[in-house]
């Protein structure tokens, strides 16, 4: 079998370098967005780190600017030896990138473009096709703003494409409205998501969205009087961000009580008022 799997590859590598799919370096130029508050976020093509006849980039960047996002695919092949990928950031301020880590300390394939303030400017995505478990992929971040990629394919018996987005969401992104109203008498901010709040590719890119749809709540209400009990407030939000997604509003009334997100989900996200 590794003898047949290593002619299959090598066949593989010589269409790649001859027939017309040859190895490529990402464009020479450039793109960005602008954030909420103005801000250029610009980035640079991916590059390979050594040339390699086991990826292929397109032709041009792929500018899908629909408002507040670009995206960047390219094609990998199977091969014994990773390809390591890097995508630089082209930052003036003192902007910088990070990737987020779960409690546990793991690594997402995604992460936050924060400003010099660590206010959230953008977020960046890294997903594979269905096919992914067959692809092992780890992101790094070096100098703050140069996103690595390392690629093992080994596993791949036929190509596989990456996709990396970064978007720059304000409020209006995730919530078709946002409000301050009354419900009895209690205060309530009721919002109402939009489909890209709820719609994600997987689970990384889900947390993401739900983190910096939270923090741009929290940025836009906390200087409001009526804004309190953050923690308590919190919990009925990733309530129903996890479990009440189909309803039409999600309403966050600070005078519920703080009984921890256990007991919020248990009382269906709305725990008893103070």
């Amino acid at each position: 079998m590794k003898i047949i799997r290593t002619i299959v590859l090598l066949f593989v590598a010589s269409i790649t370098l001859f027939g017309g799919i040859a190895s490529a370096n990402a464009t020479k130029n450039s793109v960005f967005i602008t954030s909420e508050g103005g801000s250029n976020l610009n980035f640079g093509p991916p590059k390979v780190l050594k040339n390699s006849p086991f990826i292929k980039f397109p032709k041009e960047i792929i500018k899908e600017k629909k408002d507040f996002a670009w995206t960047q695919s390219f094609t990998v092949l199977p091969s014994t030896t990773s390809i390591s990928v890097e995508l630089p950031f082209k930052f003036s301020n003192e902007e910088y990138i990070t990737l987020y880590k779960d409690s546990s300390e793991k690594k997402f394939n995604a992460g936050h473009i924060f400003n010099k303030k660590n206010e959230s400017l953008g977020l960046f995505f890294i997903s594979t096709e269905k096919i992914q478990n067959k692809l092992h992929l780890t992101t790094n971040v070096r100098d703050k703003n140069i996103l690595e990629l390392k690629i093992e394919t080994k596993k791949l018996l036929e190509p596989v494409s990456i996709t990396i987005e970064v978007t720059s969401p304000d409020i209006n992104t995730y919530f078709d409205n946002n409000d301050w109203i009354k419900r009895g008498n209690l205060h309530s901010v009721s919002m109402k998501p939009s489909s890209y709040l709820l719609t994600s590719a997987n689970y990384e890119i889900s947390t993401l969205k739900r983190l910096d749809a939270w923090n741009k709540l929290v940025e836009i209400h906390n200087t409001n009087e009526k804004w309190s009990n953050i923690e308590g407030l919190q919990n009925q939000f990733d309530c129903h961000f996890n479990f009440a997604k189909t309803k039409g509003e999600w309403n966050l009334e600070p005078a519920r009580r703080n009984v921890g997100y256990f007991s919020t989900v248990m009382s269906s996200c709305n725990p008893s008022a103070k």
